[in-house]
């Protein structure tokens, strides 16, 4: 699972509970995530792909054919 935030939904502290408290119970149910900020999408390309490439190769998920 993959999250992109942005920091006005955390500007609060009921949001920030509620996000963490989600976060927590994706886990509790099987589930790791990875967050990245709206910033890493926008201006960070080679790490959101490094970070989902060791993420994919450390679930075993096999490489993508190429051509």
């Amino acid at each position: 699972m993959v999250e992109v935030e942005g920091y006005g939904a955390h500007s609060g502290r009921s949001a920030w509970t509620e996000d963490c408290r989600r976060h927590n119970r994706r886990l509790l149910g099987g589930y790791r995530s990875l967050r990245f900020t709206w910033e890493d999408v926008l201006h960070g390309r080679d790490y959101v792909v490094e970070t989902l490439r060791v993420a994919f190769e450390q679930a075993g998920v096999p490489k993508a054919r190429r051509s």
